[in-house]
C-alpha cells in the first residue's frame, strides 16, 4: 500500500475564536457564531468557563486548533487583558501571524473597549495575579509567578494587536443601534479575509512569486492599462470603484503584468474578453472576483500558460480554451460559471500542480470530472451544481483531498464506495443532496473531523461503519426528516464534540451518546417524535457525556412529557434548552447542575412550578420564563441565584415578585412584561444596584415603588400599557443613569418635576 500523504499544517477550520468566556460568551460570542455558520464558515474556539480543566493550560491541543485555522478573530475586552490565560493565547496568535508561510490573519474585536485607551494605559499587573488565582482555584489550573519579563511580553502582544486595523463596537444607547449591526460587520470582515485566502497559498511550495510589492496606480495610469486590456469604449474609469493591481513591474506595458486582481466593478458596462490575455505571457495571478455574465459574455480565447491561480466569477464558456495547458496551475476557483467540462472530452491533461478546484454553482453535466486529471487535489468545491448526478468513481485517487464540498447537488442520489479511498479527507460537506444512505467505506476517512448531511431529507439510516470515525468531531444532521435512528455503536465516536440532529425523524438516541466523553454540543430542536432525550440511567463510564456535555437543546420536542431525575448528572452543563415543551415539572436534580450559566423555559406552557432545587444553580445567568402561563410563583429566595443577571418572567400568571429579589446584586434585565396577575412590586425594588432594564409593559401592576428612585444604573422604564397606574414616583428625576421612560397606555396624567432630561413616550 502507498504511503498516506498528510498535508503539513492543514487548515481544516475557518477561524479560531479567541475570547474571555465568562465576559462575552452570552449572546455576543453566540451570535458571532451563528453568523458565521450561517456563511458556512467553520469556526473553532476554547471557552475556559465550560471547558475549565479539561485543557492544560495552553495545551497542545489549544495550538493545534489555532494552527489548523486560516485566521484567528480575537474578541477583546476589559477581562481579556487581565486574564493570564487569555494573554498567552493572544501572544501564540501573534507568533502565528508572523509566519508568513502559514497565511495566518487576525482580526481584533474591541468590545466595548478603546484601543487607544488600552495601548496608553499602565499595565494591570495586579487585576492580572487576581485573575491568575481565581483560575487555578476555580479550574485548578497551574500557574507559574509573573514576572517583569514575561508581563512585559504580554504587554507588547497586546500594544502590536492594538497597531492593526481592528473593529471596535462602543455601546450606544440611541433608538437606531443595534449590536447585531456590529456582528454583521464581523463576519463582512471575516469573509473577506477568506474571499483572499488564495493569496496566502502563494509560497515556496507552488514555487510562485511572492507578491509582497504592491503598486498603488493612479487613475491616468489606470486608464492606460484598462485601455491597453480591453476596449476603450467599454470602460468608465470615473465610475470604477475598486481595481487593485498586485505586481512587480516598473513600467507599463501589458507583457511585464504578472497578476490582476479586480474585485468590484460594479459600474463597468462590458467588457470584450476574448483577446485580453493574448500578449501577458507572465501573468501568474488571474483574480476576477467581480465578473458578471452580462459584463463579460465573451469568454477570453486564450489564458497565459504561466498562470498558478486563476479565479473567474461567471465564467461564460462552457469550457477552458483549448490552448490553456495548466500545467502550473495550482489553484482554479470558477463559481457560478457555464463550465460543462473543463475541457473538451477528446483532450487528456493530468495538472499535478492543482490543489484547489471550486466549480460551485456551474453548469458541470451530469458527472465530475475524471479526477485521474487532478490527482494532487487538496481542496475540492462543487456545491450546487444542479445538474450534477453522479460522483466520478476516480474520486478515490484523490490520497492529499481534505476538503469536500458537494453541498446543494440537489439531484446527486448516490456517492461511489470509492469515497473511503479520501484517507486524508477532514471535512465532508454532503448537505442538500438527494442521498439515501452512506457508502460503508466512509468508515475509511480516518481523518474525517466534520460530516456535515444537513437537509439530507433523502437519507434513512447511517451506516453502522460511521462509528469507525475516530477523528470525527461535527456530526450535523439537521433536518434529516427521514432518519429514525442513530447507529447503536456510536460511542466508537471518541472524539465526537458536536451531535446536531434537530428537526430530524430520530424517535430515540441510543445509550451509546451517554459513553462519548467528548461530547459538547447535543442538539435535538425541534424533533418532533423523541420521547426519551437521553438514557442517562444507563450504566456509564466515569469519563462519560456527563464530564463535558456544555450544551443541551431540547426545544419544541413536544412529545416529551418529563426529564430524569439523572439529568442532574451532567455536572458540566452550562446551556439547557427545554423551551416550546410540555413539560408540567422540572426533576429536582436540576440543581446539581452547578456549572449551568443559561436555562430557557420559554412557552412551556404546563409548568407549574419551578423546583425549590433551582436555586442552588449558584452560576446561572440567564433564566427564561417568557410565555409560562401556567406559572404563578418565583422561589422565594431567588437571591439565591448569586450570579442572576437577565429574568424574563414575561406573559407568566405570576401573582407576585418575592421580596428577595433586593439582594439579587447582579441582575440586569428584570422583564414582567404582559404579567395580567401581577399587581404589585417588591418595596425595596430600587435596591437592585445593578439593575439596568425594567419591563413591565401591559402588566397589571398599581404603583411603583419610591426606592426605585434610588436605583443607581436604571437605564430603561417601560410602563407601556400599565391600565391600572396613575403616577409615577416623584423624585424618578434622581436617577441619574435613567434615559427612557415610556408611559404611554397607562392612567398617568402628570409627570414629576425634571422629568423632561429624559426620553418620554
Amino acid at each position: 500500500m502507498a504511503s498516506t500523504y498528510l498535508p503539513s499544517s492543514r487548515k481544516i477550520y475557518d477561524v479560531f475564536l479567541s475570547y474571555y468566556g465568562l465576559g462575552t460568551r452570552n449572546n455576543f460570542v453566540d451570535d458571532i457564531l451563528y453568523a458565521l455558520g450561517e456563511k458556512g464558515t467553520s469556526t473553532r474556539m476554547v471557552d475556559i468557563s465550560i471547558v475549565g480543566s479539561r485543557f492544560s493550560y495552553l495545551s497542545q491541543e489549544i495550538f493545534d486548533l489555532m494552527e489548523q485555522s486560516s485566521m484567528a478573530v480575537i474578541v477583546f475586552c476589559k477581562d481579556y487583558v487581565t486574564t493570564p490565560r487569555c494573554l498567552d493565547e493572544l501572544l501564540m496568535i501573534m507568533v502565528l501571524s508572523k509566519e508568513v508561510e502559514r497565511g495566518f490573519n487576525v482580526v481584533p474585536v474591541f468590545y466595548n473597549i478603546d484601543p487607544l485607551e488600552l495601548r496608553n494605559s499602565d499595565w494591570p499587573i495586579q487585576e492580572i495575579q487576581q485573575n491568575g488565582m481565581h483560575l487555578e482555584k476555580t479550574f485548578g489550573y497551574t500557574f507559574c509567578e509573573y514576572t517583569a519579563e514575561s508581563i512585559e511580553i504580554w504587554r507588547q502582544a497586546v500594544v502590536e494587536l492594538t497597531n492593526l486595523h481592528g473593529l471596535t463596537m462602543k455601546f450606544k444607547n440611541t433608538p437606531d443601534w443595534n449590536y447585531l449591526d456590529f456582528v454583521d460587520e464581523i463576519v463582512e470582515t471575516v469573509e473577506e479575509f477568506r474571499s483572499h485566502s488564495f493569496i496566502k497559498h502563494f509560497d515556496g511550495k507552488y514555487g510562485i512569486l511572492n507578491f509582497s510589492h504592491l503598486t498603488i496606480m493612479s487613475r491616468a495610469e489606470l486608464a492606460r492599462l484598462i485601455s491597453a486590456l480591453f476596449k476603450p469604449s467599454t470602460v468608465r474609469i470615473s465610475h470604477l470603484r475598486l481595481l487593485r493591481i498586485f505586481t512587480r513591474i516598473y513600467k507599463l506595458g501589458t507583457e511585464e503584468i504578472k497578476a490582476i486582481v479586480v474585485e468590484n466593478l460594479h459600474e463597468v458596462e462590458s467588457m470584450d474578453m476574448s483577446e485580453a490575455f493574448r500578449n501577458m505571457g507572465k501573468l501568474r495571478l488571474l483574480y476576477l472576483h467581480a465578473m458578471t455574465e452580462e459584463k463579460t459574455p465573451h469568454g477570453p480565447k486564450y489564458l497565459p500558460n504561466e498562470l498558478r491561480w486563476l479565479t473567474w466569477n461567471h465564467f461564460s464558456l462552457d469550457s477552458l480554451p483549448e490552448s490553456f495547458h495548466a500545467n502550473k496551475l495550482v489553484g482554479l476557483e470558477m463559481p457560478h460559471s457555464k463550465i460543462e467540462q473543463l475541457w473538451d472530452r477528446r483532450e487528456l491533461k493530468v495538472l499535478h500542480k492543482l490543489k484547489f478546484l471550486d466549480l460551485s454553482y456551474s453548469k458541470l453535466t451530469k458527472t465530475t470530472p475524471d479526477f485521474n486529471q487532478t490527482p494532487n487535489l487538496e481542496r475540492l468545491n462543487l456545491g450546487c451544481c444542479l445538474n450534477l448526478l453522479e460522483v466520478h468513481t476516480s474520486i478515490g485517487v484523490l490520497q492529499r483531498l481534505v476538503y469536500l464540498s458537494l453541498s446543494g447537488c440537489s439531484n446527486l442520489m448516490h456517492l461511489p464506495e470509492s469515497l473511503g479511498n479520501l484517507v486524508c479527507l477532514a471535512e465532508l460537506n454532503v448537505s442538500h443532496c438527494m442521498i439515501e444512505e452512506l457508502p460503508r467505506t466512509i468508515g475509511n476517512l480516518c481523518n474525517l473531523v466534520q460530516l456535515n448531511l444537513t437537509y439530507c431529507e433523502n437519507l434513512k439510516s447511517l451506516p453502522n461503519t460511521i462509528s469507525r470515525l475516530c477523528c470525527l468531531e461535527t456530526l450535523d444532521l439537521h433536518h434529516c426528516s427521514n432518519l429514525k435512528e442513530l447507529p447503536e455503536n456510536l460511542d466508537g465516536l471518541e472524539r465526537l464534540e458536536y451531535l446536531i440532529a434537530s428537526s430530524s425523524g430520530v424517535r430515540h438516541l441510543p445509550d451509546a451518546i451517554s459513553r462519548l466523553k467528548c461530547l459538547k454540543t447535543l442538539d435535538l430542536h425541534h424533533c418532533l417524535r423523541i420521547e426519551t432525550p437521553l438514557n442517562l440511567n444507563a450504566v456509564y463510564s466515569e469519563i462519560g457525556i456527563r464530564q463535558n456535555l456544555a450544551y443541551l437543546n431540547l426545544s419544541c420536542c413536544i412529545q416529551l412529557k418529563e426529564f430524569p431525575e439523572s439529568i442532574g448528572d451532567l455536572e458540566n452543563l452550562s446551556k439547557l434548552d427545554l423551551s416550546h415543551n410540555t413539560i408540567q415539572e422540572l426533576p429536582s436534580s436540576i440543581g446539581n447542575l452547578t456549572k449551568l450559566i443559561h436555562l430557557n423555559l420559554t412557552y412551556c406552557k404546563n409548568l407549574e412550578r419551578l423546583p425549590i432545587t433551582i436555586v442552588r444553580l449558584k452560576d446561572l445567568k440567564t433564566l427564561q420564563l417568557h410565555g409560562c402561563i401556567s406559572l404563578e410563583s418565583l422561589p422565594e429566595n431567588i437571591d439565591r441565584l448569586e450570579s442572576l443577571e437577565d429574568l424574563i418572567v414575561s406573559s407568566t400568571s405570576i401573582r407576585s415578585i418575592p421580596n428577595s429579589i433586593r439582594r439579587c446584586k447582579h441582575l440586569k434585565d428584570l422583564n414582567v412584561h404582559d404579567c395580567k396577575s401581577l399587581t404589585y412590586l417588591p418595596p425595596a425594588l430600587g435596591d437592585m444596584e445593578s439593575l439596568e432594564v425594567f419591563r413591565a409593559s401591559n402588566s397589571a401592576i398599581m404603583v411603583i415603588p419610591d426606592s426605585i428612585c434610588s436605583s443607581k444604573s436604571l437605564r430603561v422604564l417601560d410602563l407601556r400599557g400599565c391600565f391600572n397606574l396613575q403616577e409615577l414616583p416623584t423624585y424618578l428625576s434622581n436617577i441619574e443613569s435613567l434615559e427612557e421612560i415610556y408611559i404611554s397606555g397607562t392612567r398617568v396624567s402628570e409627570l414629576p418635576p425634571s422629568i423632561d432630561r429624559f426620553k418620554v413616550t
